[in-house]
């Protein structure tokens, strides 16, 4: 599968679209400048990726959620690709997924498999984004292969769980909870 670096060589907007969108929704604060860096090169081989206008219906700040995000996210893969609605989404996510800095300035970690807590938030946000896809057009042949890997993950995740099983049960409880939701979309 080609990633944003390949597409962005190839000239492939319709693939550059997808990892970026991807990307933002995964890392909204872009920590290693990636979305930065792509738009940059965009700009420099003159890449124009994006649609004139969108018909994504904005809600209050007040009013942002994961569901929201979620339809933003999909109305940005599916109907129109614009710079304001990916900027858009980029700020629900931030909104959704504060950072927390210490004051030199790096990320606070909680004691204790915070990345792996991070890695699930990730992929729950991916497969609810799946879901909102699936409902508004259902998914492509490259959308149904990264949900069979999410699955793969997930389970791997679980199992990982099950052997540390003195470990924090609300972490089992979510992978179950995307597994059952990735076997409710292909069913």
């Amino acid at each position: 599968m080609m990633n944003l670096t390949e597409a962005i060589e190839k000239k492939d907007i319709e693939m550059i679209r997808r990892r970026l969108a991807t990307y933002v929704v995964a890392n909204p604060h872009d920590e290693k400048k990636v979305v930065q860096q792509a738009l940059r090169g965009l700009n420099q081989e003159q890449i124009n990726i994006w649609d004139e206008k969108d018909s994504f219906v904005r809600k209050e700040r007040r009013d942002w959620s994961k569901e929201y995000l979620a339809d933003a996210y999909a109305s940005l893969k599916t109907a129109e690709f614009s710079k304001e609605l990916f900027h858009h989404v980029i700020e629900v996510g931030k909104k959704l997924s504060p950072v927390q800095k210490s004051t030199a300035n790096r990320t606070i970690h909680s004691p204790k498999n915070k990345s792996t807590d991070v890695r699930i938030e990730r992929l729950e946000s991916e497969v609810n984004e799946l879901m909102a896809i699936n409902l508004k057009k259902g998914l492509s042949k490259d959308e149904v292969q990264r949900l069979n890997e999410l699955r793969k993950i997930i389970e791997r995740l679980q199992n990982q769980e099950h052997r540390e099983a003195k470990g924090d049960t609300s972490k089992k409880t979510i992978l179950h909870h995307l597994l059952e939701m990735i076997k409710r979309i292909f069913s």
